[in-house]
């Protein structure tokens, strides 16, 4: 593994971790937008600025931010965030239903019509760090369901691989958790994902702010 010193926000394209794990594209493209499918294998990293994901940015493997979000914070008891594209055009919202603190399952929803368009629920109960995902309409395909599995790589989860269809389709690694009262400069947590050629860089953007906030995710509203 050929390893390459990480800096803090903003993101520098030189500054990721080069692993051994070979990814695979899936069996045939997968995506919600598809201006968004990615034609080779890239980079994106995550950061989330504060203790309850009000403020995260995504940026991508040149370093530009790629997606943003906006929220309420903690007065959105569904913890409802809204993620828009470096443009600023509104793709899609992320919630969990019910008013648990500490939820289990998300949806990814469409700003237009409140359609769910994806759902991701922990698929393990010990194993905060393992959980199921399905693409509810693939818009690359002819419509059919897609299901990945997100699992940890590694015991205390630094390293987590996605797959899809038994191929590994990308691999998050968790680049800095800050669990301080006072965060000052620093973001509350960094995360930075290779994503293979056939994805939907919006889609994975996806899976690392719901992981990060499922694996995460300290503080109660």
């Amino acid at each position: 593994m050929v390893s390459i010193d990480f800096v803090p926000f903003p993101f520098s394209a030189a500054h990721i971790t080069i692993t051994d794990t070979v990814l695979q594209p899936p069996r045939r493209p997968v995506a919600i937008y598809k201006e968004y499918l990615n034609t080779q294998e890239t980079s994106l990293a995550v950061y989330c600025h504060d203790r309850v994901f009000k403020r995260v940015t995504a940026v991508d493997s040149t370093g530009a931010i790629a997606f943003t979000t906006e929220s309420k914070g903690i007065g959105s008891f569904s913890w409802r965030r809204s993620i828009k594209s470096a443009s600023g055009t509104h793709l899609f919202d992320l919630r969990h239903p019910g008013v648990s603190p500490l939820p289990t399952r998300w949806t990814v929803e469409s700003p237009r019509d409140d359609g769910e368009l994806c759902l991701f629920k922990r698929s393990q109960v010990l194993q905060k760090s393992a959980f199921d995902a399905a693409v509810h309409q693939n818009v690359a395909g002819e419509g059919e369901e897609v299901q990945f599995e997100v699992l940890p790589k590694d015991k205390s989860a630094i390293t987590t691989q996605v797959r899809c269809g038994g191929a590994v389709v990308a691999e998050i690694v968790q680049r800095e958790a800050n669990d301080k009262y006072r965060l000052g400069d620093l973001d509350r947590s960094v995360w930075s994902a290779r994503v293979a050629a056939g994805m939907d860089l919006s889609l994975a953007s996806d899976l690392l702010l719901i992981y990060s906030w499922l694996t995460g995710c300290t503080l109660t509203r």
